[in-house]
């Protein structure tokens, strides 16, 4: 099955299963997104299926593709890798720049 996915309108992407959920898990596809595949009378939020992913019992498979499975604790741990990825950048940029500052003001007197 495709899925089409939208973001504020515009079409972003036509996904099969396993690239779908990849996308949801990586972040790539945001809660905010519409989705729709054949067979569906209207657009959905991507935020639907991430709500009925978190009520499944722990380990219990959302897909299987070539052997790969993956199960809602992996969704939820993707989100927590990619923020606190994105929280230890900003700081690691903000002490670069202090330093850079620091080592600026030190040259210059």
């Amino acid at each position: 099955m495709n899925y089409r996915v939208r973001r504020s309108s515009v079409e972003i992407g036509d996904y099969d299963d396993f690239a779908f959920f990849e996308k949801i898990m990586s972040g790539e596809i945001c809660p905010s997104d519409t989705y729709w595949h054949e067979g569906m009378t209207q657009w959905k939020r991507v935020e639907e299926i991430i709500n009925k992913l978190e009520k499944l019992p722990t380990g219990e498979p959302v897909m299987t593709h070539h052997g790969a499975l993956t199960n809602r604790g992996a969704l939820r741990i993707g989100y927590l890798v990619g923020y606190y990825i994105s929280i230890f950048a900003a700081i690691g940029l903000l002490v670069s720049l202090l330093y850079g500052v620091y080592r600026l003001l030190k040259w210059s007197f």
